[in-house]
């Protein structure tokens, strides 16, 4: 039975052996899935990052641009309102300065001058009127 006894704890400890080298191998497996999880990992985060960035550049620029556009409209639009006033003062200047007698004159001569311009004009006044007027109402 000796014999058997030894074989048994030969066996045995073969098995121990075994075991130990199968878990150890297995321990340093999981330990490089692990390592191979936080390279990826970092990979991935580093990617995000870099594409992030890139993301909040063009946000930025795109921005800029239209901050740029806005403040540029916002000039023309304050040089045409000036432009209006200036035209506005000028027709006030005019009205303050004319002379109702000479240009009340001046129609009646050019009346006198050219009849027919000045009634088919009138008449095509009218007649524009009219339409407008009656697309209006009807």
């Amino acid at each position: 039975m000796t014999e058997n006894n030894n074989k048994n704890r030969e066996g045995t400890e073969d098995r121990s052996g075994k075991i130990e080298q199968v878990r150890a191998e297995a321990a340093e497996g999981v330990g490089g899935a692990a390592g191979a999880v936080r390279k990826r990992t970092d990979s991935a985060h580093d990617y995000l990052s870099e594409q992030t960035e890139a993301i909040e550049e063009t946000f930025k620029e795109k921005t800029e641009e239209a901050a740029d556009a806005a403040r540029e409209l916002l000039e023309r639009s304050r040089q045409a309102g000036y432009g209006a006033a200036d035209r506005i003062d000028s027709a006030s200047d005019y009205l303050r300065d004319v002379d109702l007698n000479e240009v009340r004159q001046r129609a009646a001569e050019r009346v006198r001058e050219n009849p027919a311009i000045v009634i088919a004009s009138a008449g095509i006044a009218g007649l524009l009127i009219g339409y407008l007027l009656g697309r209006k109402i009807g």
